[in-house]
């Protein structure tokens, strides 16, 4: 997965876009793109995200911590 990296803008992410340790093969990243002030969009897809992984009945593609 290329990605882009800047000091100055914010970056651009899809959380469906599962992130695959290279070390441990049972780590999947899943990044959204960030809360900022006055913003509803993103809040909503992530809500969705977590509510979409909740009913998923293999416990391997559920949510097991969110930071």
């Amino acid at each position: 997965m290329s990605q882009n990296v800047s000091d100055i803008n914010a970056g651009k992410s899809d959380i469906n876009t599962e992130i695959l340790s290279a070390d441990n093969n049972r780590f999947v990243l899943h990044d959204s793109q960030g809360f900022e002030h006055g913003e509803v969009r993103n809040i909503e897809i992530v809500q969705e995200f977590i509510e979409r992984r909740s009913k998923m009945p293999a416990i391997k593609d559920k949510l097991h911590a969110i930071w």
